[in-house]
């Protein structure tokens, strides 16, 4: 009797999954038409290691034997499209990171940790170009953002504690492609940005006493692994063609 049950639970399992793959690539139609709306959620993470061996070592000496960095963010949006290639929106998204750093120097050994948090809000304009029955496609992205946050640093020996907070605003573009699994759900993906950066820096020491500020602008092209982000978007509403 079990052997039977079972048989007809992975049937049943089996049968489900089936018509899941089934609805979710035949049922589809045009998907973006004028008016709809689309909720995305997207995130990213990076990590890196890296190790240093000096060529020499005099009598003083102080230098990065290892460390390791450690990058993520969340974020959301809602768009509207204006037309089936013309879609404008906002979002949201939180980032955060950790970098760990291990000096060696003749005095003793030394280990600096930095965190960073930030979170953003900003507006975006983007273009479609659909492709491949218009299931695959290619969108460009003009956005703005500004961001609040700050690093937090660890330096033991040599450095008390110390503090940094930051604003920036940035102007950018973010090239990236999408693949609908049926007329509702699309998986995306962003990899690398060319953008413009205001940035503002306050530093303060281990007892809250501001040291000095800073202000810079900055063009920044970025092809890191952290510039790559992965989505789920959900369409839905829009006008019948």
């Amino acid at each position: 009797m079990k052997t039977m049950k079972t048989m007809k639970t992975m049937k049943t399992m089996k049968t489900m999954i089936f018509l899941f793959l089934f609805v979710s690539f035949n049922s589809f139609g045009q998907v973006i038409t004028k008016a709809t709306k689309r909720i995305g959620l997207d995130f990213n993470y990076s990590h890196s290691s890296h190790k240093y061996t000096p060529q020499t070592l005099g009598s003083s000496y102080n230098y990065i034997a290892s460390g390791q960095d450690t990058e993520y963010g969340l974020g959301g949006s809602f768009g509207y499209f204006l037309n089936k290639k013309i879609e404008i929106g906002l979002n949201f998204n939180y980032s955060g990171g950790k970098e760990i750093d291990n000096y060696v120097s003749n005095i003793s050994p030394n280990e600096s940790i930095s965190t960073s948090y930030f979170y953003g809000l900003g507006f975006y304009a983007s273009y479609y170009k659909m492709l491949v029955d218009d299931k695959f496609g290619f969108r460009f992205s003009l956005a703005a953002r500004y961001a609040l946050g700050g690093f937090d640093h660890t330096q033991s020996q040599y450095f008390n504690n110390s503090r940094t907070e930051n604003s920036n605003l940035y102007f950018g573009i973010n090239p990236g492609i999408f693949y609908f699994l049926n007329n509702h759900f699309a998986l995306s993906t962003t990899y690398g940005n060319l953008g413009y950066t205001i940035d503002n820096r306050i530093y303060y020491d281990a007892n809250g006493i501001k040291i000095s500020e800073s202000v810079s602008n900055d063009i920044n092209v970025d092809f890191s692994m952290n510039s790559w982000h992965f989505g789920l978007n959900y369409y839905f509403g829009g006008k019948k063609e």
